[in-house]
């Protein structure tokens, strides 16, 4: 959630985490892409960051919004 345009972490009405759950093909996928990223970066001579975000709303160090990762973004 963002409020006050910061990002916040709401608790859940019965007080439980919060889990991303997916399933094994997904997972497979990701790994090849970010197998095929790594290629193309390590041709150029740079190193894809262990901590490099998968989903970004914009270039630089910002992560998608949980809630918009589910959205079918506007052409």
């Amino acid at each position: 959630m963002v409020k006050g345009g910061k990002k916040i972490r709401k608790d859940t009405k019965t007080h439980q985490d919060r889990w991303l759950a997916i399933d094994p093909d997904t997972c497979a996928l990701i790994a090849s892409y970010l197998d095929e990223v790594r290629a193309v970066l390590a041709a150029v001579g740079v190193k894809l960051a262990a901590d490099a975000y998968l989903f970004l709303q914009r270039p630089g160090p910002h992560p998608a919004m949980e809630s918009g990762l589910s959205v079918t973004p506007h052409r």
